[in-house]
């Protein structure tokens, strides 16, 4: 009588074996994949974030707050009419959360009707989050709205 050859020691053997190699090719993939954070700074900013919610309070309280729309090439922020137009200043940041690559910082530049334009010529289409930080009348304002460029 014969006896039939059990094949389970190359079973396990082939297990582990591709187990190792997924382990491997993932420890591979991973490197090659941009992981960038939004700020590099992020810990102080954390720290200091109860100013931005104090900012964003005084922003709520304003009778009109900063609205953001875009068209088909352009985006144009609208300001509240709390102070002249030359005595509004800050910066825009236009961050794209998955490649700060693409991230834009632009001073307050303001027309007579109170509205900021940003080309989208360099943008490309997905979520991007406008932040908007500003003072008028001695107070300090902020302003942040994800924005779906198209």
């Amino acid at each position: 009588m014969k006896r039939k050859k059990s094949f389970w020691g190359w079973g396990i053997a082939i297990f582990y074996s591709v187990f190792v190699a997924a382990i491997l090719g993932f420890l591979f993939y991973s490197k090659t994949v941009n992981v960038d954070l939004v700020d590099e700074d992020y810990y102080e900013k954390d720290l200091a974030y109860q100013g931005i919610i104090d900012r964003m309070n005084r922003s709520g309280e304003l009778e009109t707050n900063v609205t953001v729309k875009q068209s088909a090439d352009l985006i144009t922020i609208s300001f509240p009419t709390i102070a002249s137009v030359e005595d509004i200043t800050g910066a825009v940041r236009v961050l794209r959360p998955s490649e700060k690559d693409y991230d834009l910082l632009l001073p307050v530049e303001l027309n007579d009707d109170y509205r900021m334009t940003i080309a989208k010529v360099n943008m490309i289409k997905g979520k991007w989050v406008v932040q908007i930080e500003w003072e008028a009348d001695g107070k300090s304002y902020y302003f942040e709205e994800a924005l779906m460029v198209y």
